[in-house]
Order: C-alpha cells, then structure tokens, then sequence
C-alpha cells in the first residue's frame, strides 16, 4: 500500500517540481523519462523490516511473548 502511494503519478510528480525547484534539472529529467516503479526504483527502493505490528490492538497478554515481539522492531 505504501509502495503504491509512494510510486502514485502524483506524488512523483511532486518530486520532480521539488528537484526542479531546487536546480536538480537533470535528475527531475532522469525521472520524469522512468515511466515504470522498476525505473523509478533506480532512485529510491525500500525495504520492509520487520513489519510493523500495533501491539496495543494484538490480543496477547502472555508477557513473554509481548517482550519477543517488541525485541523484534
């Protein structure tokens, strides 16, 4: 979901006005010319690690396993 917000027409489009802005011409050229995420992603890529849990809405209530879990992020 973020991914696809991230790489929206819009929100790219916003990227390239703020390069454009701040004199990064060719970089807001080297973008507007990557017309796929696979092109895009030669300028940015993410990585999901670990994914994010909201342990206050997880029904656990053992201790332990609460503790294992938050040592994970």
């Amino acid at each position: 979901m973020l991914l696809d917000k991230f790489f929206s027409k819009e929100n790219i489009d916003k990227i390239i006005n703020r390069l454009r802005e701040n004199g990064l011409h060719r970089y807001a050229e080297q973008m507007t010319k990557a017309s796929t995420t696979e092109g895009l992603k030669k300028f940015v890529d993410f990585e999901v690690s670990p994914p994010y849990m909201d342990l206050t809405s997880a029904k656990i209530t053992d201790p332990v396993e609460l503790e294992q879990i938050r040592q994970l992020s």
